[in-house]
């Protein structure tokens, strides 16, 4: 049996540099701070991936977390916000691509055809 080609790492494999925040407690000091401490630690594990966390207080049975997988992602998100009677979609915008102007995005079809109020975060372009 032939020994599969190696491959470059990927983003995926970094290790993930964690930080968690509570907004409760976020002055615009602690925020500055915090930016710098882990410019820091990004700058020295330059293939590090950065997720921020911040943890809500919430009773038990009031937040759940969900795997879902499909061949076409908006129409999995909109398959669960119809079948679970969702009030709001918050979710993240891809940067612009050649790849979504072609296919158009997963975010703007949610946006348009879910059967609740859709927010739609994207980072904001730099040259706009």
């Amino acid at each position: 049996m032939d020994k599969p080609p190696e491959r470059e790492a990927e983003a995926s494999d970094a290790p993930i540099v964690a930080a968690a925040v509570n907004l409760d407690d976020m002055t615009p000091e602690l925020a500055e701070k915090l930016r710098r401490a882990l410019l820091r630690i990004m700058e020295r594990s330059p293939d590090a991936r950065l997720a921020v966390l911040n943890v809500l207080k919430l009773n038990q049975g009031r937040i759940t977390y969900h795997v879902l997988e499909a061949v076409d992602p908006a129409e999995k998100i909109l398959d669960y916000a119809r079948v679970n009677n969702v009030d709001h979609i918050v979710m993240g915008a891809r940067a612009n691509s050649t790849m979504r102007k072609i296919l158009g995005s997963v975010s703007g079809k949610v946006a348009m055809e879910a059967p609740c109020t859709v927010t739609v975060v994207r980072v904001r372009d730099a040259e706009a």
